[in-house]
């Protein structure tokens, strides 16, 4: 195994031995325009694909968050869409309630109404002077006879 590495380590001293810097060094300074736009657009590129794949990420995010906000406002509104339902019942029954009150009252009056029309008409065949200041005190008409 020793004498591999040492192989190795001998061709690659054989290889740097021949290779010319001062060429390269010369090669860079003739094209280093061209080396930095080079540099540059491989720069660029990779700096593009990495805000491309966050962009990706973070759109993907807002899409999961939308839906559950999504999910959220429907959740809400059924809620809501419950209560304007038991509130409308509730609503209707109590409708329903005052409407019956009304129609009982007003039969009550009704017959208090008729009860006392009777009354009234057997006043007057009974006493009449009491019929007329029944109405002089009600309606402040004077009796004329």
């Amino acid at each position: 195994m020793l004498s591999i590495l040492s192989s190795s380590y001998a061709a690659v001293v054989q290889l740097l031995k021949k290779f010319d810097f001062k060429y390269f060094l010369d090669l860079i300074i003739r094209y280093w325009r061209e080396l930095l736009i080079i540099g540059l657009i491989i720069g660029f590129s990779i700096a593009i694909k990495n805000q491309r794949s966050y962009n990706n990420e973070m759109y993907q995010e807002l899409i999961k968050i939308q839906g559950q906000e999504i999910e959220k406002i429907a959740e809400i509104h059924k809620q809501e869409l419950k209560e304007r339902e038991e509130t409308i019942a509730r609503y209707q029954a109590q409708i329903t309630k005052i409407e019956k009150d009304y129609q009982k009252k007003l039969k009550d009056l009704s017959k208090k109404k008729d009860k006392r029309v009777k009354e009234i008409v057997k006043k007057r065949t009974d006493k009449p002077e009491e019929v007329a200041s029944i109405i002089t005190n009600t309606f402040g008409f004077e009796h004329v006879e």
